[in-house]
């Protein structure tokens, strides 16, 4: 939700208010927690919430849970990874027996490969998904909005990225075991996409920048002629202008005037209706955040763990 195409670095010093919100820690997630907990609790889905929520401790039970997922997802986050390493490590320990924390792992670890799922699917849809980030990133680099091309080092950014989260994520799953044999699938894509991104990846950059140049010089010639276009139209519109009022002036005779008839033909507008919000979330709810200073004295999600997420 309100996805902003840069990085949380640069979304925080495009946006200082945000940075100081959130504590500068996963700025993009938690501002889409937000966004879409405001969506969820207008009053115009009380019938919803009346289903999801049978009390308030649901509702922030549920709250806790989202907020521990979407975070989760923050791959930059250091702090925020060795944590979850730490939980799962804990959860699936041998003498482990809270099946709730176990569950809670789980939920995060799916949402997380949901986040870069394209790169656990056929070579064909890694690729296409692959090059739409990568014009999302090169697009903010042009405008200013990143530091580094991202052409210079995306060969192997990506086959850091499957070695180091990808296939250890998809490596989770398969130990967990929720999926049966379907996960292996997932774990053998990301594999043969790894090994065929290290044969062809750098060939494909370049087609890549190739492409996205040649897009923008498309979009260019394309703004030019829609600009004529409209000249065009403009020009032959005050021309229509014209032959009009030399039309109503030759018959201006036969016109009768009438000063009683005064109609307004402009349409009008209704006001939009507002709605009032916050109908089951009367909490006091503190924005998604993840701090070192909070972490050890909550209890959220499944579990009492004292590592879990403040929110």
């Amino acid at each position: 939700v309100d996805h902003s195409g840069v990085s949380n670095a640069q979304l925080g010093k495009e946006n200082p208010g945000m940075a100081e919100k959130y504590r500068s820690r996963s700025i993009a997630e938690s501002n889409s927690i937000d966004i879409a907990w405001d969506m969820l609790t207008d009053s115009a889905f009380s019938n919803l919430q009346q289903c999801m929520f049978a009390d308030e401790s649901e509702l922030m039970r549920f709250r806790q849970m989202v907020v521990n997922m979407v975070i989760s997802t923050d791959i930059f986050d250091k702090a925020g990874k060795e944590m979850q390493k730490n939980r799962w490590e804990k959860a699936f320990h041998p003498d482990n027996q809270d099946a709730d924390l176990k569950a809670s792992i789980v939920i995060e670890a799916i949402i997380q490969a949901a986040d870069v799922a394209h790169t656990m699917q056929h070579w064909q849809v890694y690729t296409r998904w692959n090059e739409k980030l990568f014009q999302e990133m090169y697009r903010a680099y042009e405008n200013g909005r990143a530091m580094k091309d991202p052409s210079l080092g995306w060969y192997k950014g990506e086959l850091w990225f499957f070695d180091n989260y990808i296939i250890p994520l998809a490596g989770k799953l398969e130990k967990c075991g929720i999926f049966g044999v379907s996960i292996d699938e997932c774990l053998n894509y990301a594999i043969d996409n790894r090994r065929e991104w290290a044969d062809k990846g750098e060939a494909i950059v370049e087609r890549m920048v190739r492409r996205y140049k040649e897009s923008k010089c498309a979009e260019v010639d394309t703004a030019v002629v829609l600009h004529s276009q409209e000249e065009v139209i403009l020009f032959n519109n005050s021309n229509s202008k014209d032959d009009t009022s030399s039309n109503k002036s030759t018959k201006a005779s036969t016109v009768v005037e009438d000063d009683t008839l005064n109609i307004d033909m402009t349409p009008t507008l209704k006001p939009k209706s507002t709605v009032s919000r916050g109908s089951v979330a009367t909490a006091d709810i503190r924005p998604p955040t993840l701090t070192d200073e909070t972490v050890d004295d909550v209890s959220i999600a499944f579990s009492t763990d004292s590592e879990e997420v403040d929110c």
